[in-house]
């Protein structure tokens, strides 16, 4: 088998990886795509039909600019060609996305997007927090016996978290890849779900806090979605107090997606339960590009989701919004 990896042209130079890679692979390649953001989509894709059992791995540097610009490839080929055409594809799409104090087109891949279209089997939409899920993630793409494209959302931040480690044992023996990742805490008085980096910033602050009676649980795996795994969680603790927390608007990220199907899992157990959102309210644009306005949203975000009781939650199920911190102090 072959593996590529496709590196856009501002990515070029970042190849310290491929020493490690071409002692342990018989054949490799690196592959350097036109700068259009099209191209970046229509080169690999087209590869990857041609060579149906390579593992392409495809980064793309311009977060929502990618995914914005080549939505057309994304609906038509990507979601749809098993369906339309009978036609698989192994492509993986490594996504950065994150909201990290940047821009609009700095933050957001646009996971909405991809729920959306997520229908049918047809795609997996993967959200890693650790460098062993990644690991068995792409492991899992090159050994199924079937084709699916996979994307994952990959945001920078955690690259540099001293925390985003995984042990030796995490990669060998009978190891694999797990769609959710749960915590050993027992009966606490919260839980909440989440996916991708916000995990850490909330880890930090229940640290920091010395918070014991809240558990998090993290996606992987948004779609397919787990329901019987999380199902488990659920009917552990089915008294605890259930959050969704994310740190994209209302409108974006995987709120509009995980919700009808976590409350799906409420009704089938027959659990008096809600699920309550916290994040930011809706928004036009994915990120405020202020950094005084972004930190103050994750810091009010955070305590909202591990320090507040439920009645403050509540009362902020719209989201959080920076408005109301439009006349920070000039030292905050």
């Amino acid at each position: 088998r072959h593996t590529v990896v496709e590196v856009s042209p501002q990515a070029v130079q970042r190849a310290s990886l491929l020493h490690t890679f071409y002692s342990l692979l018989s054949t490799f390649y690196v592959i350097q795509w036109s700068r259009s953001h099209r191209r970046l989509c229509r080169g690999p894709l087209s590869f990857i039909l041609s060579t149906l059992y390579s593992l392409l791995s495809t980064t793309y540097s311009g977060r929502g600019l990618t995914s914005g610009c080549a939505e057309g490839l994304s609906d038509q080929f990507i979601a749809a060609s098993e369906r339309k055409w009978m036609q698989m594809s192994g492509l993986v799409m490594l996504l950065p996305h994150g909201h990290e104090g940047m821009g609009p087109e700095h933050s957001s891949a646009r996971i909405e997007r991809f729920l959306q279209m997520a229908a049918e089997d047809n795609i997996q939409i993967l959200n890693c927090t650790t460098p062993a899920s990644y690991f068995h993630a792409l492991r899992r793409q090159i050994h199924r016996n079937f084709r699916k494209p996979l994307i994952i959302f990959t945001p920078k931040s955690t690259l540099r978290h001293p925390n985003n480690i995984s042990n030796i044992e995490d990669f060998t023996g009978r190891s694999a890849f797990h769609r959710i990742l749960d915590e050993n805490i027992k009966d606490p008085k919260r839980i909440i779900f989440c996916s991708g980096k916000i995990f850490y910033e909330l880890d930090d602050y229940r640290k920091e806090h010395k918070i014991k009676d809240v558990k998090i649980v993290r996606l992987e795996q948004i779609y397919p979605f787990p329901f019987d795994t999380l199902g488990e969680v659920i009917l552990r603790h089915k008294d605890a107090e259930m959050l969704w927390v994310q740190e994209e608007p209302k409108n974006m990220g995987a709120w509009a997606f995980v919700k009808s199907r976590i409350r799906h899992l409420f009704k089938k157990y027959e659990l008096d339960q809600s699920l309550y959102y916290v994040g930011r309210r809706r928004a036009a644009a994915p990120a405020t590009g202020i950094a005084k306005r972004h930190n103050a949203n994750q810091n009010l975000i955070k305590k909202l989701a591990l320090h507040s009781p439920l009645k403050s939650v509540i009362k902020e199920k719209i989201g959080v919004s920076f408005i109301k911190f439009k006349n920070l102090p000039t030292n905050e």
